[in-house]
């Protein structure tokens, strides 16, 4: 077994070759540069690389927009394209532009979409400049670092803990004991099924009579179960990385990024996608990705080769679009209007009551992201139905 500082300095020599690669072009090509590790480790050694100058592209927000973990974002971009000397770019949102936004954005899929749209701004912003862009896009995926990835060993420890009382190994929700306890089950697939925006039950209640009789058809629960057959992993982690990396980020994340950017004719690339270094991760044991409850454990400590520990070890929130934040505090009247008993009723496929329901309670509640998914997958919903089928 390589020592964790080999498996480090393999990591940097394959993740090398992929960004070389990469910059094979008979065009300029532009970085995605969000400030977190995955977009600023392809920057820097394309910099290495390069004989000219790179240019990098990064989004902030209107000071009325913003948050603090994305001007530590912006802070940080800034950071690595001074260091490196890159010609860098920015590019501004505003939350009063949102609404005509999603609406341009739901035309690039023809479908409803409710993921992440921050792509369609930077693109923009790129194919301005460039034709070919390299983004930080399958760092995640590989490594751990969604909820879904850091639960995987809590939950395969929950057991144990029941039986013994010991926290060790529930990290980092050791000290949230009743949310495991809400996910337990005896299999991965079962609690992962739990994580979707809408479950089977809640389903129910939200469907129209006439909906909700074809909806049976259909169980998300029972989707995510067909998702993990077949899998070749066997630790924890690793059996929940195999799962997505075979169906949401195909699906999801890089349909999103291809959709989006293709609307401007921007060509993206990314590294972390090179055969050789997906091949050499996924074989890597699940307890290196996600370790103590360290997130991309291995990849952060191949970033400190280059970055300060403050940049590597932060919080990053990368180029996700501060929903949350502009739902419950800036477009409460907008919500409200689209999800109206009156627009609803254009299709009649949802119990209006359940729909209110959700809306009064995320603004009663001040809710947390979960409520959020549900307001604003409905949200975009009604606005693709608006463009599409009236």
């Amino acid at each position: 077994m390589m020592s964790e500082e080999e498996i480090t300095d393999r990591l940097l020599i394959l993740l090398r070759r992929g960004v070389q690669r990469r910059l094979l072009s008979d065009v300029p090509i532009g970085f995605f540069l969000s400030g977190g590790i995955d977009s600023s480790l392809s920057t820097v050694l394309a910099a290495e690389l390069s004989p000219a100058k790179i240019k990098t592209f990064t989004l902030t927000y209107s000071r009325e927009s913003t948050t603090e973990g994305k001007e530590e974002d912006r802070r940080w971009a800034r950071w690595v394209a001074e260091r490196y000397e890159t010609e860098h770019h920015e590019e501004t949102i505003q939350v009063s532009n949102f609404p005509d936004n999603l609406r341009r954005i739901l035309t690039c899929f023809d479908e409803p979409y409710a993921g992440v749209i921050s792509t369609y701004f930077l693109a923009q912003l790129m194919s301005r400049h460039v034709k070919v862009s390299i983004s930080g896009d399958g760092a995640d995926e590989l490594f751990g670092s969604y909820l879904s990835h850091r639960l995987a060993v809590p939950l395969n420890n929950y057991q144990s803990y029941r039986q013994t009382g010991d926290v060790k190994g529930l990290e980092p929700f050791d000290k949230q004991l009743d949310f495991l306890a809400k996910l337990a089950e005896p299999e991965d697939w079962a609690w992962r099924s739990k994580l979707v925006v809408f479950s089977d039950a809640e389903k129910e209640s939200l469907y129209a009579p006439d909906m909700s009789l074809k909806g049976k058809a259909f169980s998300s629960r029972e989707r995510v179960r067909q998702d993990f057959l077949g899998l070749s992993a066997c630790d924890p982690l690793n059996r929940i990385l195999e799962a997505e990396f075979r169906t949401i980020f195909p699906d999801q994340v890089l349909a999103f990024v291809d959709r989006l950017s293709m609307a401007h004719s921007l060509e993206v690339r990314t590294a972390y996608l090179d055969t050789d270094f997906v091949s050499f991760v996924a074989g890597l044991p699940g307890k290196l990705k996600i370790k103590d409850g360290e997130t991309k454990y291995l990849l952060k400590k191949l970033a400190l080769k280059y970055f300060p520990s403050e940049m590597v070890y932060r919080k990053k929130e990368g180029f996700l679009m501060p929903i949350t934040q502009w739902l419950l505090r800036d477009l409460e009247t907008y919500v409200r209007d689209t999800l109206s008993p009156q627009r609803l009723s254009k299709h009649g496929l949802f119990r209006s009551e359940y729909v209110q329901g959700l809306v009064d309670g995320l603004y009663r509640n001040n809710s947390d992201h979960h409520a959020v998914n549900k307001v604003y997958s409905l949200l975009v919903f009604q606005e693709w139905y608006d463009l599409y089928m009236v």
